[in-house]
């Protein structure tokens, strides 16, 4: 994670240091709720995602940016014809694991009111040790244990969070990214979208001098970078099919 993420590097030593602990006891993979801040665009979605692949536990994200409602955390009742079980209940059946890592992103943007279920009150049980071993679904009408669930939060500040929140989450923030760290922020993307499009690796261009210093006006951040590194392949294979038509 550091040779990938150098500027997480923080957040990965906390997690190193949680999983050594679980090592202690049973060794299940569990991390207390974390809170990782960091700026819009600085890579918290795909840090998270990249670890849990590396854990080989199962993943899923849920935005609370303009949340209304907590209905995906704490499910619907049957009697609506919308109807459906808490996400996690969703999720830990798909993998049938009971353990996975669920990020909660822009947790700083939620909203909601007291009529439909706020989602931070819902995260406050969710996140106590206690309650969340008997966290009501309203979809199956029964107790759920979530005791085991991995929360990791994202916001951009701390400012709109309550502080009843807060202080059940660990605060880790994120350094600014070096220049040095986009080099290894354009390979990955390189590799990431010939994964996503289902293109062999054989037809990756070379960099040319040229080519990085193009890429290098677009070092703001590592989302800026990814999308022109995409730009860059796109237009990069098209010019190459193209010739090898004419």
């Amino acid at each position: 994670m550091d040779k990938e993420f150098p500027w997480f590097h923080k957040l990965t030593q906390k997690l190193i240091s949680s999983l050594q602990l679980r090592l202690l006891g049973n060794g299940d993979f569990f991390i207390p709720p974390l809170l990782v801040l960091g700026d819009l665009g600085v890579g918290k979605t795909t840090y998270t995602l990249r670890f849990s692949a590396l854990m080989q536990v199962p993943f899923r994200a849920i935005s609370l940016a303009g949340k209304n409602d907590n209905r995906d955390l704490a499910g619907t009742s049957r009697g609506w014809g919308t109807g459906h079980p808490s996400m996690m209940i969703q999720l830990i059946n798909e993998h049938k694991v009971g353990n996975p890592i669920v990020l909660v992103d822009e947790v700083d943007k939620c909203g909601g009111s007291d009529h439909n279920g706020r989602a931070l009150d819902t995260l406050l049980t969710l996140f106590e040790p206690t309650s969340s071993k008997n966290f009501f679904d309203e979809y199956l009408s029964g107790s759920c244990d979530f005791s085991r669930i991995t929360w990791i939060c994202t916001a951009n500040s701390v400012k709109q969070i309550p502080t009843t929140l807060l202080s059940r989450l660990d605060v880790v923030t994120v350094d600014k990214h070096a220049f040095d760290d986009y080099p290894p922020i354009v390979q990955r993307s390189i590799t990431t979208f010939f994964t996503e499009n289902g293109i062999h690796s054989a037809h990756t261009p070379t960099l040319e001098a040229a080519d990085w210093k193009w890429l290098q006006r677009y070092y703001t951040s590592p989302r800026v970078t990814k999308k022109a590194v995409y730009k860059w392949l796109a237009y990069r294979l098209l010019s190459a099919s193209n010739d090898m038509v004419h």
